[in-house]
């Protein structure tokens, strides 16, 4: 499975937005059109990873997939201050990402941080 950068950023803003936290988010805007296992995947990945909390339950046979305790971390907050507006997260997938680029979150962080200096004129 290749990750999905757009899924990945729209899934945290969804997140962020909640109001409570705890309230239960609701998965199936991102789950319309996509394989459930490739949307649960991304969740385990942001999770693993350090973006979220919280626990993903896939179930095969009927390809239904379940969260629990979803919330940002740190780190995921991090992500989205960085590629929340969209002309710093245009330039950077399309430099990096619609390039075909091999990249880790690193590198995308600090080109995020890079693009967005330019725009906040601090360099």
């Amino acid at each position: 499975m290749k990750r999905d950068m757009e899924l990945i950023r729209s899934v945290l803003l969804d997140i962020e937005e909640r109001k409570p936290a705890y309230e239960c988010w609701d998965p199936k805007p991102f789950l319309e059109g996509k394989d459930a296992a490739v949307v649960a995947e991304h969740m385990n990945l942001l999770i693993s990873e350090g973006y979220l909390t919280g626990a993903v339950d896939y179930i095969p046979q009927s390809n239904r997939c379940f969260f629990s305790a979803l919330d940002l971390t740190w780190k995921g907050h991090e992500f989205l201050s960085l590629s929340r507006e969209n002309r710093v997260w245009k330039v950077a997938k399309d430099k990096i990402l619609d390039a075909g680029l091999a990249f880790s979150m690193p590198l995308l962080m600090e080109y995020l941080k890079n693009v967005a200096r330019k725009y906040l004129n601090l360099d």
